[in-house]
C-alpha cells in the first residue's frame, strides 16, 4: 500500500495548484495523511481524483461538509477516515459517512462537538456501511448519550478499538448495555435511559441478564471483539464494580485507559488482565486511540516509496513520503 505522509507540511506549499495537479496524477495513492495543513479547494478536487484511497486523515484543518461529500462520493474505496479536531464540520458529515463509500472500517472524529451528535450517531449506527467497524473514537464529544451507544450495541458487533474518553454523559450502565448488545425494542427512549434502568450489581453477577419495561428478559452477551477502550474523564457511575462487569463483557481487552477516581481492586485488575506493572490510568497501547497512527507501519500494509509527485510539493520542491 502506497502511504503519502503530508503531515504539518501544506501549510507551507507556495505552489498549491502545481502540487494538487501533481496529487492527482498519483492515482496508486491508498493511505494519505494531510492533516493540519491547508485544505484548499483545489487540493480536495485533487484528492477526489484519487480512485483507490482508502484511508484518509485531514485532522486539525478547515474541512467541511461539502469537501467530504465530494470526496467521500469520488473515492467509493475509503474505509478510514480522521477528521480529528475538524470543527467546521456539522452533524451532516456524519449522514454522509453513513451514505457514502465503502464499508467503513475505521473512523475517528475527535473533538468535533459540532458534527458528532447522538442523533447523528444513531442514524451511522443503523447504516450498512458502519457494520464493519472495528475501530470508533469519539473522543471529548459533550453530545454523545446512552442511547446511541445502545444502538451501536444493537448493530455494530465487530469493534476493537472505542475511545469514549471526555464524553462526559456516557454512563457506565450505558456502555454496558452496548457491550451487552440490549435489543433497540427494549430501550426507553430518552438521552440517558440506562442511568436508573440498570444499578452496578455486585462483580460475580456481572449483569447475565436484563428484563425491560415490558418484562422480557434478554441473555446478555459478551463483545468478545473489543481489545482496547478509552474511558478516561468520564463520571462517577464508573465504579469499581462497573470496571469489573466491563471487563467481564470483554474477555479480550489488552487496552484500558480507566477513569482517574476508579482504584482498589479493579485496578488492580486492568493491570492484570494487560499485563501492566505501573499505577498510570493507561494499560496497554495507548496508540491504539490515535487516529494518525492507524495510518502507519504496523497498523496498514505499505509499500516501498514510488518515486512520484517529486515536483511541485511542500515549500519548494520536497515531499513527505513515508515507507
Amino acid at each position: 500500500m502506497i502511504h503519502l505522509n503530508l503531515a504539518g507540511t501544506l501549510s507551507l506549499c507556495r505552489r498549491m495548484e502545481r502540487f494538487a495537479r501533481a496529487l492527482a496524477a498519483c492515482t496508486e495513492i491508498r493511505s494519505l495523511s494531510l492533516a493540519a495543513g491547508r485544505m484548499d479547494k483545489v487540493l480536495v478536487k485533487a484528492v477526489s481524483c484519487l480512485p483507490r484511497l482508502e484511508a484518509l486523515d485531514v485532522s486539525g484543518t478547515i474541512f467541511d461538509d461539502d469537501q467530504l461529500e465530494l470526496v467521500l462520493s469520488s473515492c467509493s474505496r475509503i474505509n478510514t477516515l480522521i477528521v480529528d479536531g475538524c470543527n467546521t464540520l456539522t452533524s451532516r458529515a456524519i449522514d454522509l459517512i453513513a451514505a457514502y463509500g465503502g464499508s467503513f472500517t475505521a473512523l475517528s472524529v475527535a473533538n468535533c462537538n459540532g458534527s458528532v451528535t447522538d442523533y447523528s450517531l444513531q442514524k451511522l449506527a443503523k447504516s450498512h456501511h458502519a457494520r464493519t467497524l472495528t475501530r470508533l473514537v469519539l473522543r471529548n464529544n459533550t453530545h454523545v448519550y446512552d442511547y446511541a451507544l445502545q444502538i451501536f450495541g444493537r448493530f455494530i458487533r465487530r469493534l476493537e478499538v472505542l475511545d469514549l474518553g471526555g464524553c462526559r454523559d456516557v454512563t457506565a450502565p450505558g456502555l454496558l448495555s452496548f457491550l451487552q448488545g440490549i435489543p433497540e425494542q427494549s430501550l426507553p427512549l430518552t438521552r440517558t435511559p440506562c442511568s436508573s434502568s440498570l444499578e452496578i450489581a455486585h462483580p460475580a453477577s456481572h449483569f447475565n441478564s436484563w428484563e425491560s419495561p415490558a418484562g422480557t428478559q434478554f441473555t446478555m452477551q459478551q463483545y468478545p471483539t473489543l481489545r482496547a477502550l478509552n474511558l478516561t474523564n468520564l463520571g462517577s457511575s464508573f465504579t469499581r464494580a462497573a470496571m469489573h462487569a466491563i471487563l467481564h463483557a470483554c474477555p479480550k481487552l489488552t487496552t484500558v485507559m480507566i477513569p482517574e477516581h476508579v482504584r482498589g481492586n479493579a485496578r488492580t485488575e486492568v493491570m492484570r488482565r494487560c499485563h501492566h506493572s505501573g499505577n498510570e490510568a493507561s494499560c496497554g497501547n495507548s496508540l491504539l486511540f490515535q487516529g494518525s497512527s492507524w495510518l502507519r507501519r504496523g497498523e496498514i500494509e505499505s509499500a516501498p516509496r514510488p518515486a512520484v509527485l517529486a515536483d511541485g510539493g511542500a515549500g519548494d520542491d520536497a515531499v513527505a513520503m513515508v515507507p
